[in-house]
Formats: C-alpha cells, structure tokens, sequence
C-alpha cells in the first residue's frame, strides 16, 4: 500500500530533510570573516574561500536518524501500530533537532566567535514544515487503522 496519503507525506519529509541537510540555516559576520551554519556544521569563509569547517555531531546524529526513520515507516504499511509508534517518535525527533538547531545558532555559536552578526535563513521553517507533515502522515496512518478495525466488526 505505497500509493497511500501518509507515504506521500513521509516522503515529502525525508525530500525536504535532504534539502534542509545542504541550505544554510544563517549567515553570521564577524569583522572580516564571514560564516555560514548548516545543519552539517559551520563553515568559515575569508574573501569568499573556504577556511575552516566545523561539524556539530549532537545535531547531524538525531537529524539523519530522523530522516532513516520516517524512510523505514515508509515501508512499514503492514505494520501500522508500529508505523504510528515510529512516527510520533520520528515526531519529537524532529523537535528535538530544531531545538538543538536554535540552541547552537543563538546560544553556543556567539560563544566561538565574537561580536557575530547573525541572519537566519527561511530554511529554518523547514524542520517546522516536517513536523506537520509527520503529523499528517500519523493522522492517516491512525485513519487506516480505524478502517481496518471497522471492516474487522463487519464480518
């Protein structure tokens, strides 16, 4: 049953994670040195070529681990109690990046570098975009379950 609303949902998620994975959330300044924050890390940049890369491993583990489970749920149609189970985990997961997310770009990043100018970027509202769609995919997956229940009580 791939062809169902919440599969489309949920590959609309793991599409916009991969998208969200390579824009930059902000663009910092800092006197002469310009930054740009991604979901991979921070990379520094000095008249416009690359100087430093930093990766933020407590944000790049649970994110990827997001997108792999929203793309496991995905195929598991047969199994739809633990379908939802995964999603509504998948869920908080998502959450718990874009708190991770606003928690590095306003608290610990003003922290490695001074006097930093932060501008966020609109691909911020993407894991916020993700977040609905899990939902939607939840909301559709409850709605099967409740259709296969009744169709059981009929016979």
């Amino acid at each position: 049953m791939i062809q169902r609303k919440q599969t489309v949902y949920l590959l609309l998620s793991v599409i916009l994670m991969a998208i969200y994975s390579y824009m930059p959330i902000g663009s910092m300044q800092a006197s002469e040195q310009s930054y740009t924050f991604s979901i991979l890390g921070l990379s520094s940049s000095l008249n416009n070529s690359v100087v430093g890369f930093t990766n933020y491993w407590p944000l790049i583990i649970p994110f990827a681990f997001t997108a792999l489970m929203n793309l496991v749920a995905i195929f598991m149609y047969k199994r739809r109690q633990q379908q939802a189970k995964l999603t509504i985990l998948s869920m908080f997961l998502q959450l718990g990046v874009l708190a991770l997310t606003i928690v590095y770009a306003y608290y610990l990043l003003p922290l490695q570098v001074e006097n930093l100018k932060l501008a966020l970027q609109f691909s911020l509202a993407f894991p916020v975009v993700n977040i609905v769609l899990t939902y939607l995919a939840l909301k559709g997956i409850r709605k099967d379950e409740a259709l296969i229940k009744s169709m059981d009580r009929i016979r």
